[in-house]
């Protein structure tokens, strides 16, 4: 049976912990013999995106400590936990507050007794990717498309790309749930979101459904993870504060017209987990057109600009909204593309290539 490790956050409300969760629950069920190596709580949730989701796996470890300095060095780095299990492969979650340096001694240790080591990138730029692989000893690289290799990864372009590969992040398989609209809502057209972005990050939804609204009879329902009150009260606004499992979150999603997800402008190289984890509903989405969509097809996401050009793009599906027929098959495809199965094919298959103490000829991290 195939040994594998895993190390990353886990069961918290970030693209890292999603990311592991898919592939290792997917492996799992596939037979593979699957250890996850995760931060301790109480580095972890000093970070805004992690909270905790619920409670661990009997398989889950944690045994690192969440640091704002890779090179900490009195940042526990699961030492003797992951080389004293021999895994054949290591997939380890390249992400900002992993600690590079203490958890780099202790993969070295298991890359030189023969473990394979993948290296899933979350890093932003490259200032922020290099301070954490002159630390890591070398490995295959996965990335979730281009933008990384030009933006994050393009100084170590020749050291690395015979072990590089572009695979995409996974969207997530559909879950069982009975559609579920708030009470007076039926008949309505029902737009819906949930997180805990900033407030900002929704107006320009509540300022086009606004307008809409006089002419339209819509719904915007709107599920809070954070106490953080909103200042607005409308008649076609409904707001709770709450957290919701996964199964919730798809029930609304099937109750729902269209799925909106409000998301800020960036510079850095990101993605939505929050997209890859509802996509599989097939409710349609809209979204601003940022960083974290820009290589998601304007076939499969309604893209808006500013108000304007997402008000105009409203009123044409509130006017046809048989328009939305193809944004469903379209992630329908779009989810078969890149599904969880083959994202763990291409890793699994990127590990078996990944470069040994014998194979190795340059790294741009440490080889000692």
């Amino acid at each position: 049976m195939t040994r594998i490790a895993v190390v990353s956050r886990w069961n918290a409300t970030c693209g890292v912990s999603l990311h592991a969760e898919l592939i290792t629950r997917f492996l799992k069920r596939g037979g593979a013999h699957v250890r996850v190596y995760a931060p301790t709580i109480k580095t972890a949730i000093r970070d805004w995106h992690h909270i905790l989701l619920g409670r661990d796996e009997d398989y889950v470890i944690r045994c690192y400590d969440e640091t704002d300095n890779p090179s900490n060095a009195s940042a526990r780095g699961c030492q003797g936990f992951i080389s004293g299990w021999n895994p054949d492969i290591i997939i380890v979650e390249g992400y900002s507050r992993l600690p590079s340096r203490s958890i780099g001694e202790e993969l070295l240790r298991a890359w030189s007794s023969g473990s394979r080591i993948v290296y899933v990138i979350h890093y932003f730029n490259y200032d922020e990717a290099a301070e954490h692989i002159r630390y890591l000893p070398p490995g295959a690289v996965a990335v979730f498309d281009e933008r990384w290799l030009r933006e994050v990864l393009y100084p170590y372009r020749n050291v690395i790309e015979a072990y590089t590969n572009v695979i995409g992040y996974p969207c997530a398989e559909p879950v069982e749930a009975q559609p579920y609209r708030p009470a007076g809502t039926e008949g309505k057209f029902l737009f819906f979101s949930f997180g805990r972005q900033p407030v900002e990050e929704l107006l320009d939804y509540i300022r086009t459904l606004d307008m809409l609204s006089s002419k339209y009879d819509i719904v915007y329902y709107i599920v809070r993870s954070s106490e953080e009150r909103l200042p607005w009260v409308k008649d076609w606004l409904i707001v709770e504060h709450r957290k919701l499992g996964l199964k919730e979150i798809y029930s609304r999603l099937y109750g729902a017209n269209i799925h909106l997800i409000p998301k800020g402008w960036t510079w850095k190289v990101v993605v939505s987990s929050t997209l890859y984890q509802t996509m599989a509903s097939t409710t349609p989405v809209v979204v601003p057109d940022t960083r974290y969509f820009e290589t998601i097809p304007s076939t499969v996401v309604i893209k808006y600009w500013g108000i304007k050009d997402l008000a105009g793009k409203l009123r044409r599906i509130l006017d046809d909204p048989t328009i939305l027929r193809k944004y469903r098959q379209a992630l329908i495809e779009y989810c078969n593309k890149f599904s969880v199965p083959y994202v763990v094919h291409e890793l699994v298959k990127l590990a078996e290539n990944a470069p040994t103490p014998y194979s190795v000829s340059s790294w741009p991290g440490r080889v000692d």
